[in-house]
C-alpha cells in the first residue's frame, strides 16, 4: 500500500532532530578526556586512571540504589547495578566529559562516561538499574537520559518493577520499606 507523501513531510522534522541530537552527542564525546576504569564502587561511582592520575568519578544525572553497609543491606537492584557496571567497565577505556561543575561535595569528579559511543548512564537507565536524579549540574544529556529511562519504565524493568520504589528526577533516595 502506498503512503501519501504527506507522511514524509511529517517524518522529516523528526528524522532531522534525531540526526542533530546524534551529532551533538558525538561532538560532546569528542570534547572528552580518555581514561581507564580501575574500579567500580557501585552503579554510579567509578575510579579511573587519567594519564597516571587516579580520580573517583560520579556519573552525572543518575542515581543507582545504594550498596548498603554494615548496618543496612543493599537496596533492591544495587548489586545488579554494580555488577552491570563492573561487566561493562572494569579495565576498559572510557571517555569522560566533565560537567559544568567539576566536583561534587564529596570531591568526586562529575562526568558523563562514554563507552562504545554511548554513555554508561544511558545503558544503566535502559536496563532499569538507575533513575534520573541530581539535576543540579550539567543537563546536556537529560533528554537522552529521559528517553532511555522511559524505555525501562514502560517495560517495568529493574527498579521500575517495584511500585513506588523509584521516582524520576528526584534528589531523594529510593523509597524502599523493609516490610515490602
Amino acid at each position: 500500500m502506498k503512503r501519501p507523501i504527506g507522511y514524509l513531510f511529517l517524518l522529516l522534522p523528526i528524522l532531522f532532530l534525531l540526526a542533530s541530537c546524534s551529532d551533538d552527542i558525538k561532538e560532546l564525546q569528542k570534547s572528552g578526556i580518555p581514561a581507564r576504569v580501575t574500579k567500580v564502587s557501585d552503579g554510579d561511582t567509578i575510579r579511573v586512571d587519567m594519564d597516571g592520575k587516579e580520580e573517583t568519578v560520579r556519573l552525572l544525572l543518575i542515581d543507582t540504589p545504594e550498596m548498603g553497609n554494615s548496618e543496612h543491606p543493599p537496596q533492591p537492584f544495587a548489586e545488579e547495578a554494580k555488577a552491570f557496571a563492573e561487566n561493562l567497565l572494569t579495565d576498559k577505556q572510557v571517555v569522560l566529559v566533565i560537567g559544568t561543575e567539576k566536583y561534587d561535595v564529596f570531591g568526586r569528579l562529575l562526568a558523563y562516561v562514554f563507552i562504545d559511543g554511548e554513555t554508561v548512564q544511558e545503558k544503566l537507565l535502559r536496563e532499569g538499574l538507575a533513575r534520573t536524579a541530581y539535576l543540579l549540574n550539567d543537563l546536556r544529556m537529560l533528554d537522552v537520559f529521559h528517553k532511555a529511562q522511559e524505555e525501562a519504565m514502560e517495560k517495568e524493568k529493574g527498579i521500575w518493577s517495584i511500585p513506588g520504589y523509584a521516582i524520576p528526577d528526584s534528589n531523594e533516595g529510593f523509597h524502599w520499606q523493609e516490610n515490602n
